[in-house]
Protein backbone atom coordinates (compact mmCIF):
# COMPACT_ATOMS: atom_id res chain seq x y z
CA UNK A 1 0.00 0.00 0.00
CA UNK A 2 2.82 2.40 0.86
CA UNK A 3 4.48 1.74 -2.50
CA UNK A 4 1.22 2.42 -4.35
CA UNK A 5 0.68 5.70 -2.47
CA UNK A 6 4.27 6.75 -3.19
CA UNK A 7 3.95 5.93 -6.91
CA UNK A 8 0.65 7.80 -7.28
CA UNK A 9 2.05 10.77 -5.37
CA UNK A 10 5.15 10.91 -7.55
CA UNK A 11 3.14 10.78 -10.78
CA UNK A 12 0.79 13.47 -9.48
CA UNK A 13 3.74 15.66 -8.54
CA UNK A 14 5.30 15.36 -11.99
CA UNK A 15 2.00 16.17 -13.77
CA UNK A 16 1.32 19.13 -11.45
CA UNK A 17 4.81 20.61 -11.75
CA UNK A 18 4.91 20.28 -15.55
CA UNK A 19 1.62 22.15 -15.92
CA UNK A 20 2.13 24.85 -13.29
CA UNK A 21 3.27 28.33 -14.36
CA UNK A 22 5.58 28.74 -11.36
CA UNK A 23 6.58 25.20 -10.29
CA UNK A 24 8.38 24.45 -7.07
CA UNK A 25 10.55 21.99 -9.01
CA UNK A 26 11.28 22.97 -12.59
CA UNK A 27 11.29 19.53 -14.18
CA UNK A 28 11.59 21.10 -17.63
CA UNK A 29 15.28 21.54 -16.86
CA UNK A 30 15.61 17.83 -17.63
CA UNK A 31 14.96 18.65 -21.29
CA UNK A 32 18.54 19.90 -21.30
CA UNK A 33 20.52 16.76 -22.22
CA UNK A 34 23.61 17.87 -20.37
CA UNK A 35 21.73 18.50 -17.16
CA UNK A 36 19.70 15.28 -17.42
CA UNK A 37 22.88 13.22 -17.88
CA UNK A 38 24.52 15.02 -14.99
CA UNK A 39 21.54 14.24 -12.75
CA UNK A 40 21.94 10.54 -13.61
CA UNK A 41 25.68 10.52 -12.92
CA UNK A 42 25.21 12.41 -9.66
CA UNK A 43 22.54 9.93 -8.58
CA UNK A 44 24.85 6.98 -9.20
CA UNK A 45 27.70 8.78 -7.42
CA UNK A 46 25.48 9.25 -4.36
CA UNK A 47 24.37 5.63 -4.61
CA UNK A 48 27.95 4.34 -4.56
CA UNK A 49 29.18 6.78 -1.90
CA UNK A 50 26.36 6.26 0.60
CA UNK A 51 25.99 2.56 -0.19
CA UNK A 52 29.64 1.72 0.45
CA UNK A 53 29.84 4.06 3.45
CA UNK A 54 27.23 1.88 5.11
CA UNK A 55 28.38 -1.48 3.73
CA UNK A 56 32.06 -1.39 4.69
CA UNK A 57 31.58 -0.84 8.48
CA UNK A 58 28.69 -3.32 8.44
CA UNK A 59 30.91 -5.92 6.78
CA UNK A 60 33.76 -5.33 9.23
CA UNK A 61 31.43 -5.72 12.23
CA UNK A 62 29.36 -8.68 11.04
CA UNK A 63 32.10 -10.73 9.38
CA UNK A 64 35.35 -9.72 11.07
CA UNK A 65 33.94 -8.87 14.50
CA UNK A 66 35.17 -5.27 14.61
CA UNK A 67 33.76 -2.84 17.13
CA UNK A 68 31.77 0.10 15.78
CA UNK A 69 34.72 2.39 16.58
CA UNK A 70 37.28 0.29 14.71
CA UNK A 71 34.91 -0.16 11.76
CA UNK A 72 34.45 3.60 11.58
CA UNK A 73 38.19 4.20 11.79
CA UNK A 74 38.64 2.06 8.67
CA UNK A 75 36.86 4.83 6.75
CA UNK A 76 39.10 7.58 8.12
CA UNK A 77 41.84 7.18 5.53
CA UNK A 78 39.24 7.64 2.79
CA UNK A 79 38.08 10.91 4.33
CA UNK A 80 41.64 12.21 4.47
CA UNK A 81 42.24 11.21 0.85
CA UNK A 82 39.14 13.07 -0.26
CA UNK A 83 40.20 16.16 1.68
CA UNK A 84 43.65 16.15 0.09
CA UNK A 85 42.39 15.64 -3.46
CA UNK A 86 39.65 18.33 -3.46
CA UNK A 87 42.04 21.25 -4.27
CA UNK A 88 43.57 19.29 -7.16
CA UNK A 89 40.14 18.43 -8.55
CA UNK A 90 39.06 22.08 -8.35
CA UNK A 91 42.20 23.31 -10.08
CA UNK A 92 42.09 20.71 -12.85
CA UNK A 93 38.39 21.40 -13.47
CA UNK A 94 39.35 24.91 -14.58
CA UNK A 95 42.18 23.73 -16.84
CA UNK A 96 40.90 20.69 -18.75
CA UNK A 97 37.67 19.36 -20.22
CA UNK A 98 35.84 18.09 -17.14
CA UNK A 99 34.76 15.00 -19.05
CA UNK A 100 38.42 13.97 -18.96
CA UNK A 101 38.12 13.96 -15.17
CA UNK A 102 34.65 12.44 -14.84
CA UNK A 103 35.15 9.38 -17.03
CA UNK A 104 38.45 8.21 -15.45
CA UNK A 105 37.03 8.91 -11.97
CA UNK A 106 34.07 6.63 -12.68
CA UNK A 107 36.46 3.95 -13.94
CA UNK A 108 38.46 4.29 -10.71
CA UNK A 109 35.22 3.83 -8.77
CA UNK A 110 34.48 0.68 -10.77
CA UNK A 111 37.98 -0.65 -10.15
CA UNK A 112 37.73 0.17 -6.44
CA UNK A 113 34.47 -1.78 -6.23
CA UNK A 114 36.07 -4.64 -8.14
CA UNK A 115 38.86 -4.62 -5.54
CA UNK A 116 36.28 -4.70 -2.73
CA UNK A 117 34.58 -7.66 -4.40
CA UNK A 118 37.82 -9.63 -3.97
CA UNK A 119 38.23 -9.07 -0.24
CA UNK A 120 38.04 -12.06 2.10
CA UNK A 121 36.85 -12.82 5.60
CA UNK A 122 40.48 -12.79 6.79
CA UNK A 123 41.54 -9.32 5.64
CA UNK A 124 43.56 -7.04 7.91
CA UNK A 125 42.52 -3.56 9.03
CA UNK A 126 44.96 -2.05 6.53
CA UNK A 127 43.29 -3.92 3.65
CA UNK A 128 39.88 -2.45 4.49
CA UNK A 129 41.34 1.03 5.00
CA UNK A 130 43.20 0.92 1.67
CA UNK A 131 40.10 -0.30 -0.17
CA UNK A 132 38.18 2.74 1.09
CA UNK A 133 41.10 5.11 0.49
CA UNK A 134 41.44 3.97 -3.13
CA UNK A 135 37.74 4.62 -3.71
CA UNK A 136 37.60 7.94 -1.85
CA UNK A 137 40.56 9.53 -3.60
CA UNK A 138 38.54 9.66 -6.85
CA UNK A 139 35.38 11.18 -5.30
CA UNK A 140 36.47 14.84 -5.66
CA UNK A 141 37.04 14.20 -9.37
CA UNK A 142 33.35 13.26 -9.57
CA UNK A 143 31.68 15.89 -7.40
CA UNK A 144 33.71 18.93 -8.48
CA UNK A 145 33.47 18.33 -12.26
CA UNK A 146 29.78 17.39 -12.00
CA UNK A 147 29.07 20.72 -10.34
CA UNK A 148 31.00 22.43 -13.13
CA UNK A 149 29.42 20.72 -16.12
CA UNK A 150 25.83 20.50 -14.83
CA UNK A 151 25.05 24.14 -15.65
CA UNK A 152 26.34 24.15 -19.22
CA UNK A 153 23.57 25.44 -21.48
CA UNK A 154 21.39 26.70 -18.62
CA UNK A 155 20.35 30.31 -18.07
CA UNK A 156 21.57 32.26 -15.06
CA UNK A 157 18.00 32.30 -13.68
CA UNK A 158 17.85 28.49 -13.79
CA UNK A 159 20.94 27.73 -11.71
CA UNK A 160 19.18 27.85 -8.33
CA UNK A 161 16.61 25.26 -9.44
CA UNK A 162 19.36 23.19 -11.08
CA UNK A 163 21.42 23.23 -7.88
CA UNK A 164 18.43 22.01 -5.87
CA UNK A 165 17.71 19.16 -8.29
CA UNK A 166 21.38 18.19 -8.29
CA UNK A 167 21.45 17.94 -4.49
CA UNK A 168 18.17 16.01 -4.48
CA UNK A 169 19.64 13.62 -7.04
CA UNK A 170 22.69 12.96 -4.86
CA UNK A 171 20.63 12.38 -1.71
CA UNK A 172 18.01 10.30 -3.52
CA UNK A 173 20.77 8.25 -5.11
CA UNK A 174 22.25 7.68 -1.66
CA UNK A 175 18.89 6.48 -0.33
CA UNK A 176 18.45 4.15 -3.29
CA UNK A 177 22.02 2.92 -2.85
CA UNK A 178 21.49 1.98 0.78
CA UNK A 179 18.16 0.26 0.02
CA UNK A 180 19.67 -1.54 -2.97
CA UNK A 181 22.68 -2.69 -0.96
CA UNK A 182 20.62 -4.02 1.94
CA UNK A 183 18.11 -5.77 -0.32
CA UNK A 184 20.87 -7.42 -2.33
CA UNK A 185 22.71 -8.32 0.86
CA UNK A 186 19.68 -10.04 2.41
CA UNK A 187 18.92 -12.00 -0.77
CA UNK A 188 22.57 -12.94 -1.28
CA UNK A 189 22.91 -14.16 2.30
CA UNK A 190 19.96 -16.53 1.90
CA UNK A 191 21.22 -17.77 -1.45
CA UNK A 192 24.78 -18.44 -0.33
CA UNK A 193 23.65 -20.01 2.93
CA UNK A 194 21.42 -22.39 0.96
CA UNK A 195 24.27 -23.27 -1.41
CA UNK A 196 26.77 -23.88 1.38
CA UNK A 197 24.45 -26.04 3.47
CA UNK A 198 23.80 -28.39 0.55
CA UNK A 199 27.18 -30.04 1.06
CA UNK A 200 26.91 -30.21 4.85
CA UNK A 201 25.30 -33.61 5.28
CA UNK A 202 26.33 -37.00 6.74
CA UNK A 203 26.69 -38.46 3.24
CA UNK A 204 29.74 -36.29 2.61
CA UNK A 205 32.98 -37.98 3.84
CA UNK A 206 34.66 -34.60 4.38
CA UNK A 207 31.77 -33.51 6.60
CA UNK A 208 32.03 -36.66 8.73
CA UNK A 209 35.82 -36.37 8.97
CA UNK A 210 35.62 -32.73 10.11
CA UNK A 211 32.91 -33.50 12.66
CA UNK A 212 35.01 -36.29 14.18
CA UNK A 213 38.09 -34.08 14.48
CA UNK A 214 36.04 -31.19 15.89
CA UNK A 215 34.41 -33.46 18.45
CA UNK A 216 37.84 -34.39 19.78
CA UNK A 217 39.07 -30.79 19.75
CA UNK A 218 36.06 -29.35 21.61
CA UNK A 219 35.42 -32.27 23.94
CA UNK A 220 34.96 -31.39 27.62
CA UNK A 221 34.58 -27.62 27.19
CA UNK A 222 30.93 -27.61 28.25
CA UNK A 223 30.08 -24.55 26.14
CA UNK A 224 27.08 -25.08 23.80
CA UNK A 225 28.55 -22.56 21.33
CA UNK A 226 31.66 -24.75 20.87
CA UNK A 227 29.92 -27.95 19.89
CA UNK A 228 31.09 -29.15 16.44
CA UNK A 229 27.73 -28.44 14.83
CA UNK A 230 27.50 -24.93 16.35
CA UNK A 231 31.03 -24.04 15.23
CA UNK A 232 30.39 -25.37 11.74
CA UNK A 233 27.15 -23.43 11.42
CA UNK A 234 28.86 -20.25 12.66
CA UNK A 235 31.63 -20.57 10.07
CA UNK A 236 29.12 -21.30 7.33
CA UNK A 237 27.13 -18.18 8.19
CA UNK A 238 30.32 -16.10 8.26
CA UNK A 239 31.33 -17.28 4.80
CA UNK A 240 27.82 -16.81 3.41
CA UNK A 241 27.68 -13.27 4.80
CA UNK A 242 31.04 -12.37 3.28
CA UNK A 243 30.03 -13.75 -0.11
CA UNK A 244 26.83 -11.69 0.03
CA UNK A 245 28.81 -8.50 0.68
CA UNK A 246 31.11 -9.28 -2.25
CA UNK A 247 28.08 -9.75 -4.50
CA UNK A 248 26.79 -6.28 -3.59
CA UNK A 249 30.15 -4.66 -4.36
CA UNK A 250 30.17 -6.49 -7.70
CA UNK A 251 26.64 -5.33 -8.52
CA UNK A 252 27.57 -1.72 -7.76
CA UNK A 253 30.59 -2.05 -10.03
CA UNK A 254 28.30 -3.11 -12.89
CA UNK A 255 26.06 -0.08 -12.28
CA UNK A 256 29.04 2.29 -12.46
CA UNK A 257 30.33 0.70 -15.68
CA UNK A 258 26.89 1.06 -17.26
CA UNK A 259 26.66 4.75 -16.37
CA UNK A 260 30.26 5.77 -17.16
CA UNK A 261 29.77 6.00 -20.99
CA UNK A 262 27.03 8.64 -20.46
CA UNK A 263 29.79 11.11 -19.59
CA UNK A 264 30.99 10.99 -23.19
CA UNK A 265 27.65 12.42 -24.37
CA UNK A 266 27.91 15.52 -22.17
CA UNK A 267 28.83 18.93 -23.53
CA UNK A 268 31.61 20.93 -21.96
CA UNK A 269 31.53 24.72 -22.19
CA UNK A 270 30.62 27.88 -20.37
CA UNK A 271 28.15 27.52 -17.55
CA UNK A 272 25.35 29.78 -16.52
CA UNK A 273 27.03 30.51 -13.23
CA UNK A 274 27.18 27.41 -11.13
CA UNK A 275 26.64 27.86 -7.42
CA UNK A 276 29.14 26.31 -5.09
CA UNK A 277 28.67 23.65 -2.47
CA UNK A 278 28.36 20.30 -4.23
CA UNK A 279 30.61 18.27 -1.96
CA UNK A 280 28.61 18.51 1.28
Amino acid sequence: MSAIIAAVSLISLVVWELNHKDPVIDLKLLKNRNFALTIGVMGVTGMILFGTTQLIPQMLQQVLGYSSLDAGLALTAGGLATLVMVPFAGRLSGLVDVRLLLFPALLVQAFALWNMSHLSADIAFSDAAFARLFQAMALPFLFVPINAIAYVGLKQTQTAQASSLLNVSRNLGGTIGICFAQTQLAGGLQRHQSELTQTLNPLDPNYNDWMQKAAGAFAGQGDPSTTPLAVLYSQMQRQATMLAFLDVFRAMMVVVLCVAPLVLFMRSGKTGGAPSGGMH
